[in-house]
């Protein structure tokens, strides 16, 4: 039985009226492949990601691209509403049918995007060689729009145009469903993905062009009995059969105790307010970080620092593929990893964060930084989502959270993962100046000069090393300090100058 996870919108909370629609039950399949083709699919995490949100230019660029999530603008920043989910690396998927008579396709079901896409019979990319491809020809439903349509990827966008046809979903059916035609996909990442297409669960605050996302028109057509969607991801090494998703409510024969909730802090990605996270003894208090729930991908992307100090504290070692791995025999002596969502804590075990492929142990964590204004946030994927239930809840928009556990904290500044020190980024405004005399001149750095901020994560600029001799000592002043003050050296003079840097 699953412990859970559930999730609504903010707002008030209202008695749902009772309808005459039914709940209805998904069956979600896990992608049938071998040891070498899950092995191949975690290590292209990165590169998957990029190649579908990050606006590069080239597919060279990856290097640097599997740094980020999410395509920049011309000043660095990221918009708010592009999709998050890295559908290509997804595990899970399900069927639909589109069209009079039906045409099915296997599509993710995917919470970090809007839109509902399947590839064109007018599409001659390679990619939608490889998959299903729509032919509104052969529909004596199809009503034509013809409205372009673009999502903008890594090595390009996909294009097409919209349409509308009738739309079935797990025995619903929508009359007229406006949906996007690809009829160009770029990159040979989408020609091997294993699904067809996306649809999109996000709000419709995301959706490109503002179509009404399928599951808004079933809430408003009361085609089901409440606005709430759920989650069932099972673990094929677990042998626990499909999984499902369930449209109108959930199924509480697969959870144990009562659902726990947290509000969604943004309409767009079903994203709440990630609070703190723990790593065995280590804490770490976040300030204004989210976490979007995303059931269209695989792994947990955290900041790339903390993804490379958690790594190191488990004794992962990156292979050739990019991938960190543990020794398995080491996965029992490993902590739990626990994230905090509306009060509430969500532990997972060493054997729900190392992906154990084949005897190969792999980390769960993945390091990717999102520039603001989309980030800090954090993505968390299907790793989290086998262990905990989730609920998501348009009517009421929440989501769900689970169990307490006490708080370790001491005092504003703890020791974090891999011996940093953190501090809560809330005190800045009360923490001290701190002052160095060189040349007998005074060199004040504020606080915000000397801790840092990595994603909403503060780190002390302060280390402690041990270097004397003969009864000297010596500090090393590195760019916590140069950032600030502008710095010249003289080799004729044997001295160095400072000034305030502008």
């Amino acid at each position: 039985m699953k412990t859970l996870l559930s999730i609504v919108t903010l707002g008030v909370l209202a008695v749902s009226t009772q309808v005459s629609a039914a709940v209805h039950t998904i069956s979600l399949k896990k992608v049938d492949e071998t040891p070498e083709a899950t092995l191949q699919r975690y290590a292209n995490t990165g590169s998957y990601i990029a190649q579908k949100y990050f606006g590069a230019n080239t597919i060279d660029q990856l290097d640097t691209l599997q740094q980020q999530v999410v395509p920049l603008n011309a000043d660095g920043s990221a918009s708010f509403g592009v999709p998050i989910s890295n559908f290509m690396n997804a595990q899970y998927y399900g069927e639909i049918e589109i069209g009079s008579p039906a045409q099915t396709f296997k599509v993710v079901f995917d919470t970090g995007s809007s839109n509902l896409w399947v590839p064109s019979a007018e599409c001659s990319s390679i990619a939608c060689f490889f998959h299903t491809k729509y032919d509104h020809s052969q529909s004596s439903s199809y009503k034509a729009n013809g409205t372009d349509f673009s999502i903008r990827y890594g090595s390009g966008s996909l294009e097409g145009y919209l349409s509308q046809d009738t739309l079935n979903v797990g025995g619903i059916q929508i009359d007229g469903q406006q949906f996007a035609e690809a009829t160009k996909e770029p990159g040979l990442t989408f020609a091997f993905g294993r699904f067809d297409g996306i649809l999109g669960l996000g709000y419709d605050t995301i959706s490109v062009l503002g179509v009404v996302p399928p599951f808004y028109h079933m809430v408003n057509k009361k085609l089901v009995d409440e606005p709430v969607f759920s989650f069932y991801l099972t673990d094929t090494n677990k042998d626990s059969g499909d999984g499902e998703m369930v449209l109108g409510g959930y199924n509480k024969d697969h959870f144990e105790g009562e659902l726990q909730w947290a509000n969604v802090r943004r309409k767009g990605y079903w994203e709440v307010d990630l609070e703190k996270v723990s790593f065995g003894d280590d804490e770490i208090k976040l300030d204004n970080t989210g976490a979007a729930i995303d059931t269209g991908s695989s792994l947990l992307v955290v900041p790339t620092t903390l993804a490379e100090l958690i790594n190191k504290k488990i004794g992962a070692k990156k292979n050739f593929a990019g991938q960190y791995t543990v020794e398995c025999s080491t996965v029992p002596s490993l902590p739990p990893f626990t994230l905090q969502f509306g009060g509430k804590n969500y532990k997972l075990d060493a054997e729900d964060y190392i992906l154990n492929v084949q005897g190969q142990c792999i980390s769960g964590f993945m390091g990717m930084d999102i520039p603001e204004p989309l980030g800090p946030i954090w993505i968390i994927g299907d790793v989290f989502l086998r262990k905990f239930y989730s609920v998501y809840d348009l009517g009421k928009n929440r989501n769900l959270e689970e169990r307490d556990m006490s708080t370790i904290r001491a005092s504003n500044i703890a020791k974090g993962f891999g011996g940093q020190y953190i501090v809560e980024c809330s005190t800045f405004s009360k923490l001290p100046q701190f002052t160095l005399q060189l040349g007998g001149k005074d060199y004040t750095l504020d606080a915000e000069d000397y801790i840092l901020n990595i994603q909403g994560i503060c780190l002390s600029g302060f280390t402690g090393v041990g270097v004397s001799e003969s009864g000297s000592s010596i500090w090393i002043i590195g760019n916590v300090f140069l950032r600030k003050f502008y710095s010249v050296f003289d080799l004729g003079k044997n001295g160095i100058g400072f000034a305030k840097a502008l």
